[in-house]
């Protein structure tokens, strides 16, 4: 008897020990049975079940010093880290595909995206995601009102991007962009230059009717004024060629909503030099200018307004402009 549980003694603790493989086979496969290690309160410390699934309380470290975690829920990797791929040039190395990040209140839409499509554009998306290969869909048309913005980084090159209407697949429109000489251009700030061209009188509207620029068709050329798209700091200016003034002086105002913003005087400016040699009633042309930066709600605007001087003045549009811009 005392042999027999010396030999049990051998087979269950000192062979093992020099044994290759120690297995654990599980009667079933359809994840009803488990291996699992409990505490010595039979509290589950690791199972894994008959389909491959494994549950860990507390923290796992992989560490070559055999240090371990302190925390529960940590996982700490001392070493290279692959998610579908075994080529790991980095601490983190991901095969084909994207990081999504779901909302905390939508855990089953992930509305943020971060990637490299297979034009090798890098991006960072938010509300979009590439389906193949450069392609990219909404995650929700309804969640932002078919909207999505994504930050690229191509070529050495930076672009703020955005979409709209909800439409698959997204159409992208660059809406800011740094070249790699730290050049930024705005392709859709809202800006506009206009001329004029005919006569006006005191106490009209300046009505600029020759539309040279007109980005985000601001400004209304049926009545002269610009209306401002957001509210922000908007810069504008005019510059008027005209006729002597008689009257000693031209007034013409910025208005804003219809109220004297900002006035500029021509003051006539006599010459007896001219007067003595070609007389009084010699005629010369006078230049008028004004610029102002003005802050603007949406919807506001800015118009040039003639408020006194002598009579009509001609126009021409080869000496006269009106202009503004969205300074942000």
């Amino acid at each position: 008897m005392k042999i027999i549980t010396l030999l049990l003694l051998v087979m269950m603790f000192i062979i093992p020990i020099f044994a290759g493989d120690i297995c654990t086979r599980l009667n079933t496969n359809d994840g009803s049975g488990a291996f699992k290690v409990l505490d010595s309160d039979s509290a589950l410390l690791f199972s894994v079940d008959s389909k491959g699934f494994a549950n860990l309380k507390g923290g796992l470290r992989l560490d070559s010093s055999g240090a371990k975690a302190t925390t529960p829920e940590d996982l700490i990797v001392d070493g290279k880290v692959g998610i579908a791929t075994t080529t790991l040039p980095a601490k983190l190395s991901l095969g084909s595909g994207e990081i999504a990040i779901p909302s905390v209140s939508d855990v089953n839409s992930a509305y943020t995206r971060i990637g490299i499509d297979s034009s090798w554009v890098q991006y960072f998306a938010n509300n979009a995601y590439v389906t193949t290969g450069s392609t990219y869909n909404y995650v929700n048309t309804a969640g932002y009102g078919g909207q999505a913005a994504r930050l690229v980084l191509s070529n050495g090159e930076a672009y703020i991007e955005t979409a709209s209407g909800g439409v698959n697949p997204i159409a992208w429109r660059r809406d800011l962009k740094i070249d790699n000489a730290g050049r930024v251009t705005k392709p859709y700030q809202p800006a506009f230059v206009a001329r004029f061209s005919g006569t006006n009188n005191p106490g009209s509207w300046v009505v600029w009717n020759i539309v040279e620029t007109n980005i985000g068709n601001c400004y209304n050329s049926s009545n002269g004024n610009f209306y401002a798209p957001v509210a922000g700091m908007y810069v504008f200016g005019f510059n008027l060629l005209l006729p002597y003034a008689g009257s000693q002086e031209y007034r013409y105002a910025f208005y804003k909503n219809s109220a004297l913003y900002n006035c500029i005087i021509g003051y006539k400016n006599y010459d007896y030099y001219l007067a003595y040699y070609y007389g009084t009633g010699f005629s010369y042309w006078q230049t008028l200018q004004g610029t102002i930066t003005v802050y603007l709600n949406a919807g506001e605007y800015i118009g040039i307004f003639y408020v006194s001087g002598t009579g009509a003045t001609y126009n021409d549009p080869n000496y006269d402009c009106f202009w503004g811009y969205l300074q942000g």
